[in-house]
């Protein structure tokens, strides 16, 4: 089952992309700059007060920081597929026709 986890890179790429140093984000949201080197390393996660005040010093949403990941199951059979170089989105690939060649 997939669900879904704190992306902290995003943090940091929302940052640079607005060329703002880690101090003045820090400034803008009130988090201390110490605690947003954390969050961005993805060594905390951020409260639900930092987050909304991060969304809003940076102009997106508070779910921008989020990402789907995907299940272990998910993984096995996406590396299954690229051994075997099936497609997974249920169509037949190159290799089933080359199967039936043979």
């Amino acid at each position: 089952m997939s669900g879904w986890r704190f992306a902290n890179e995003k943090i940091t790429k929302r940052r640079k992309a607005l060329g703002l140093s880690k101090r003045a984000l820090a400034r803008k949201t009130a988090i201390s700059e110490v605690s947003l080197r954390r969050l961005e390393a993805g060594i905390h996660q951020a409260r639900a007060s930092s987050l909304a005040s991060l969304a809003t010093a940076l102009g997106v949403s508070p779910g921008y920081f989020f990402t789907r990941s995907a299940s272990i199951k998910d993984v096995q059979k996406e590396q299954k597929g690229e051994r075997n170089g099936s497609d997974l989105s249920g169509e037949k690939g190159d290799h089933h026709e080359e199967g039936r060649r043979n």
